[in-house]
């Protein structure tokens, strides 16, 4: 196999498998979240913007029920951002594993535990499952 087919064939299974493993480390802060770990607590929804992708994004300060600093937070809510509402949450701390670009803690708050969460892992198992396809079509070898 050539070296230019060997490098696409790479990047077809490298680019999908890192989305892949980014899109899980959110999904498994979710199911923590949802099954009641991390801080129980209350937070403040300061400020909601559209992310470059289109998403809407909120941000505000989480604090926890047992006292202790406030801490700035990313807030997954149910629907849009209303900026100063009060809701009770679960503080998750990022995994080890996320990437420095991912943000800070998020506090999640209730009927965030919908199945829209699961889309993105579909999502980026068919983008994982077609390119390799592709590729192993387009890089076979030819009699």
């Amino acid at each position: 196999m050539a070296l230019r087919a060997r490098i696409v064939l790479a990047l077809a299974v490298a680019v999908p498998l890192l989305a892949l493993a980014a899109t899980l480390v959110r999904y498994f802060e979710f199911r923590a979240a949802a099954d009641g770990a991390g801080t129980h607590g209350t937070v403040v929804v300061e400020q909601g913007f559209t992310a470059g992708s289109g998403d809407e994004v909120c941000t505000g300060t989480f604090t926890p029920d047992g006292g202790g600093p406030a801490v700035e937070v990313d807030v997954e809510v149910d629907g849009r951002c209303k900026e100063g509402a009060v809701l009770d949450a679960f503080l998750v701390e990022p995994a080890p594993l996320h990437p420095d670009w991912w943000g800070r803690p998020t506090a999640w708050t209730a009927g965030t535990g919908t199945a829209a969460h699961l889309a993105p892992v579909v999502v980026v198992i068919v983008f994982l499952v077609v390119p390799v396809a592709l590729a192993a079509l387009l890089l076979r070898p030819r009699p």
